[in-house]
């Protein structure tokens, strides 16, 4: 059920009597936008939450992804290495490159040798699920929220469904198109060849 709450941080406490587990989190509301947290009682602190927000009809997942990225974002400007400067406020000089033999020189332009240009990554979209229920992976990283557009480079990508009450597991593989929201559905008790239903969303 939607609860509406004015916009700022507010506490909420979960208590489990039969776990003996009791949590409590703060929740930030922001201004209309349909804001769902999970919390996982049994799990260590730092992983027991997920926060998705409502956007375009479906839950957008950006906790613990916006953390993940922060993360990055530090390491990357950790690893960021400044030219060392001189005592006078100036760049301290680089040796210089060996001069190519005109011989080498001539042989490189008639092999035609360039440098590789790499081509930009191209993205498409993938929503996975099962029926009945399963556990999913998607190239082997386990998909904590369901039904959550997943961004993916174009080409083949696995899907991994385990149902342990059924004692199932499937492993099928589907392609993600350019710039395509594609909804691929596993049926569990389905026979290979016929457990995966590939259907194109529209934006």
């Amino acid at each position: 059920m939607d609860k509406k709450l004015p916009v700022g941080k507010h506490k909420i406490k979960y208590d489990n009597p039969n776990l003996k587990i009791t949590k409590e989190i703060e929740a930030e509301i922001i201004k209309d936008k349909k804001v769902k947290y999970i919390v996982y009682l049994e799990r260590k602190k730092g992983d027991d939450l997920r926060v998705s927000i409502m956007e375009g009809g479906a839950w957008k997942q950006v906790y613990p992804e916006l953390k993940k990225k922060k993360a990055q974002v530090k390491k990357a400007i950790k690893t960021i290495t400044l030219d060392p400067v001189g005592p006078i406020g100036q760049a301290a000089k680089k040796p210089k490159p060996k001069p190519t033999s005109p011989e080498k020189a001539q042989k490189e332009l008639s092999s035609g040798a360039t440098s590789p240009v790499k081509a930009p990554v191209e993205y498409g979209y993938l929503i996975p699920g099962a029926v009945p229920w399963a556990d999913i992976w998607v190239d082997g990283i386990k998909q904590e929220v369901a039904g959550l557009p997943l961004k993916l480079p174009v080409g083949k990508h696995k899907i991994k469904c385990n149902n342990p009450f059924l004692k199932i597991t499937k492993e099928v593989e589907v392609e993600v198109v350019k710039d395509k929201k594609i909804n691929a559905t596993v049926y569990m008790k389905k026979e290979p060849g016929k457990d995966v239903k590939i259907r194109f969303i529209d934006k």
